[in-house]
């Protein structure tokens, strides 16, 4: 690349971080774009193309996250990540709902590069996080008669006979009668929690 050209991308790189940081992603992507036209293999414009992708996905419009792990992707040499494209990769992948994808490009990653290893077991850690997002609300609701059994007399039930087994030493052996229906209702409700997310 001439002086001249080295001067232009510089320019552009810079306006790209001033209207980022000024809050204006559109316009830092449209300078990082014209970076990625002079200079395709640009790692300051991948770089700063991810963060204004992720800054429009988390300004609400999450298409972007999408776009985000793209150019994360991209920004590796050779097909290989180095860990700071990987993290920001999981990133977007965990933003935009798509562990899933990144789980079996990562488990086949770890199948030739052995460094994909503890990035396959932080992908999995953030499906057990993202599995915590509440319960959609048009999901499985139990009927009435279920319920009332469950909340109205399990659970009132098993929490009487736990207090009077310990209040009354001779109504100790109950105990266990009440830890069980505790443990049973428990059991109602985890099911309850896993129907309402995923019928």
């Amino acid at each position: 690349m001439t002086g001249e050209g080295a001067a232009d991308e510089e320019k552009l790189l810079e306006a790209g971080r001033r209207c980022l940081g000024e809050g204006d992603a559109a316009a830092a992507i449209s300078n990082f774009n014209a970076v990625l036209k002079l200079s395709p293999s640009s790692a300051a414009a991948r770089l700063g193309l991810y963060r204004a992708f992720m800054a429009r996905g988390d300004a609400g419009e999450t298409q972007f996250y999408v776009l985000a792990m793209e150019a994360a992707r991209r920004s590796g040499s050779g097909g290989t990540l180095d860990p700071e494209a990987a993290d920001r990769l999981i990133t977007a992948g965990f933003k935009a709902g798509r562990l899933d994808e990144l789980a079996r490009e990562f488990k086949a990653r770890a199948e030739k590069d052995p460094d994909a290893g503890p990035l396959l077991k932080k992908i999995y850690t953030l499906s057990l996080l993202a599995a915590d997002r509440p319960a959609r609300a048009a999901g499985y609701r139990p009927g009435p008669l279920v319920r009332g059994f469950f909340d109205y007399l399990l659970l009132p039930v098993s929490c009487a006979v736990i207090v009077i087994s310990l209040a009354i030493p001779r109504a100790r052996p109950a105990f266990n009668l009440g830890l069980f229906l505790l443990a049973s209702y428990a059991v109602y409700r985890a099911a309850l929690l896993l129907l309402r997310r995923y019928r």
